[in-house]
């Protein structure tokens, strides 16, 4: 029986953020399924980077969802702009790769490379993941 992905997690006491049980030293595995989040102000270079981060095996899928608006502060001022949701699915041990050939295609002086831990995979779909990655 499966243990359910709740059971796998736990509380760090320190700061309440939420970290997954292992019985080894590391708290994420290198071959565990990780979500890369960026946005991007165009389209068809959104495509481009994906087809690029895939072919180069750093990405087993990458999603784009389209149009979404975005508002920070840059240089004092508010600022509101439309962008594209970049989801990117890899594993641990391809974080630092992707995020170094991500920054160098990207156009913003600060790009957002957000990395997400998996809590729970579908087993046959993190066997595909890794597939597409060696």
């Amino acid at each position: 029986m499966t243990t359910p992905f709740w059971e796998l997690l736990l509380f760090n006491n320190a700061d309440n953020s939420i970290i997954r049980k292992s019985e080894e030293s590391e708290i994420m595995s290198h071959q565990e399924l990780i979500v890369i989040m960026t946005s991007l102000p165009d389209l068809n270079l959104s495509h481009n980077i994906a087809q690029i981060l895939v072919e180069e095996k750093l990405a087993a899928c990458v999603q784009v969802v389209p149009s979404m608006i975005s508002t920070y502060l840059w240089d004092g001022k508010t600022c509101q702009e439309s962008e594209h949701l970049v989801l990117i699915k890899t594993i641990a041990s391809k974080y630092e790769s992707l995020a170094a050939r991500l920054s160098t295609l990207h156009p913003y002086e600060v790009p957002e490379i957000i990395a997400i831990p998996a809590i729970a995979v579908e087993q046959n779909y993190l066997l595909w993941a890794k597939s597409n990655l060696v």
